[in-house]
């Protein structure tokens, strides 16, 4: 017979059992696509999306050298004896000729907008990563919890065959004993699963930028292929697709275009004005019309073409470095998460057999115990191997994708 103890806590395990059943049925599953797609309005999304638009804007205003300004303006003005007047002006500029200068500059800040939208990119794709990588851990989390519950479901029966076999005066009094440790150890191993459980569906959360989210579980994952079939391939696809790459480079085009715009700081510029004025009793009356052609070329700066050129060319210089940087730091990463792969693939196939003997081992440690024959401790470390076992083999699965995920991510395709 089983103690009250055990009776309650049974009792208490079927309870939540019910109620998290009857929850289920009405908590929507999500898989990881839906929570990747729940993730389009995190913050920094919204950030990146707001880097564009003003990039975009300094786009339109470099461009804004070779548009026609208009400017107007009037006055009117009267003194004793005099019955008052107007007197304004409507003006006309458009610039003809600038040796490319506005041209350099739009190519400049196009290039710009291009980095930011390819650091737009590399933002998803860093939170893609996140969701998955917390996806997997809250998936690890209710393994966890399960195993939990299951080394619960054992402990409770060696304890009711414990005590049958001292009830009947064929086991010592520390049988008993030693099985309940084992069961109180089990049940606090399951409150920190709980927790685990939880801590990892905040973390998903607050990843999708839904911290407030309504309740709901999720669907486990099919191992997926690699995207590529040798390492290879893999850092030849990141040289062509990762964002930061993309963005590295536009900002050395961006550097290229700048340094040209700084070396023209002293070549011609024409412009063509045209107005109308007037000085009358009313707008527009007594007027004159006047058009112009406006040529510069500057002739001494004190330096500033010079030190500006000199600024560009430093800031190019930085710019294929860093470029460069980035490319062996994206190299290096592929080559990593290819090994973290293979080493996750290998730790899921040792991880099964492993459970498969500790599941034969437990087995039998069990039927040695039914039939008298096995001890407490025998029992004990064989139900102990066989959960870091299974929990080995769930932490193999779940590191085995987010390794996946890494590759990608570094592949510049994530």
């Amino acid at each position: 017979m089983i103690d009250r103890v055990t009776v309650r806590l049974i009792a208490a395990v079927a309870t939540v059992a019910i109620a998290a059943g009857a929850a289920s049925a009405e908590t929507r599953i999500l898989t990881l696509e839906d929570c990747l797609k729940m993730a389009s309005t995190h913050p920094d999304l919204i950030s990146a999306e707001g880097d564009l638009d003003a990039a975009r804007a300094r786009v339109s205003g470099s461009a804004s050298g070779w548009r026609t300004t208009i400017s107007g303006s009037d006055q009117y003005s009267r003194s004793e004896g005099d019955d008052g007047g107007h007197s304004g002006s409507v003006g006309l500029t458009q610039r003809i000729f600038d040796s490319g200068q506005t041209r350099l500059a739009v190519q400049a800040s196009r290039e710009g907008m291009m980095s930011t939208e390819a650091d737009g990119i590399s933002t998803l794709q860093g939170l893609r990563y996140s969701i998955v990588e917390a996806y997997c851990d809250l998936l690890d989390s209710l393994e966890a919890r399960s195993i939990a519950e299951e080394i619960v479901e054992q402990d409770v029966k060696h304890l009711e065959i414990a005590k049958g076999f001292y009830d009947v005066g064929e086991k010592a009094l520390i049988d008993v004993t030693q099985a309940r440790v084992n069961l109180s150890k089990a049940q606090l191993d399951l409150v920190k699963a709980n927790h685990s459980v939880e801590l990892a569906r905040q973390q998903l959360n607050h990843s999708m930028g839904r911290p407030n989210i309504e309740p709901y579980e999720i669907a486990d994952l099919a191992p997926e292929r690699r995207p590529v079939e040798t390492l290879a391939e893999a850092i030849s696809t990141a040289m062509a697709e990762h964002p930061n790459l993309k963005s590295y480079g536009h900002s050395v085009a961006k550097a290229k275009s700048s340094l040209k715009l700084a070396a023209r700081g002293l070549s011609p510029t024409i412009s063509a004005t045209g107005g109308f004025s007037w000085n009358g009793d009313a707008p527009f009356e007594n007027g004159e019309w006047s058009v112009s052609v406006k040529g510069t070329v500057p002739i001494s700066d004190g330096g500033q073409t010079a030190a500006d050129t000199d600024e560009a060319r430093g800031n190019l210089k930085s710019a294929e470095a860093k470029a460069e940087s980035e490319r062996q730091k994206v190299e290096l990463a592929v080559r990593k998460a290819w090994l973290a792969l293979d080493e996750a693939d290998q730790s899921v196939t040792v991880a099964k057999e492993t459970v498969e003997q500790a599941e034969a081992n437990l087995k039998l440690a069990n039927g040695r115990y039914e039939v008298g024959e096995g001890s407490p401790t025998e029992v004990a470390d064989a139900v102990t191997t066989y959960g870091e076992a299974k929990r080995s083999l769930s932490q193999a699965r779940y590191d085995r994708e987010t390794a996946l995920a890494a590759l990608k991510q570094a592949m510049g395709r994530m």
